[in-house]
């Protein structure tokens, strides 16, 4: 990981960490390993499940090219025990931001969307100025 991405990664965590209810902040590399993160106040990455899903994700991309006409960048899963929100920061590589929240507190659900959002544009951005 260059220093510049490692400053990037830095500054979603900290815009992040401050969003109601999140608990546990992690990025996935190329490999599937986990390459920074940042527990909040939860205690579980949940990591064996996010891989299972984020190894799933040509079927996802198949039934979102049936259903929409932009690919989905974003998966978010929701149960009674919290939230789990994937983002891929780049369509090119297996670069994934992984947020668990609302383990223990309710959660600023559409914060947390736009931040993910914000976060990809931001990598992209940030990979075309290093090009």
């Amino acid at each position: 990981m260059d220093e510049d991405q490692n400053k990037f990664f830095d500054e979603i965590i900290a815009k992040i960490q401050n969003i109601q209810g999140t608990d546990y902040i992690y990025f996935l590399g190329n490999d599937y390993q986990i390459i920074k993160e940042q527990k909040v106040n939860g205690s579980n990455n949940y990591l064996e499940q996010i891989l299972n899903i984020v190894k799933s994700e040509p079927r996802f991309e198949e039934i979102g090219t049936n259903l929409y006409s932009k690919p989905f960048h974003t998966y978010t899963l929701l149960n009674e025990t919290g939230l789990i929100v994937i983002s891929k920061l780049q369509a090119k590589e297996n670069l994934y931001l992984v947020i668990i929240a609302g383990e223990n507190k309710s959660v600023d659900l559409i914060n947390l969307l736009k931040t993910c959002k914000e976060s990809r544009l931001g990598y992209q951005a940030l990979l075309n100025t290093n090009v």
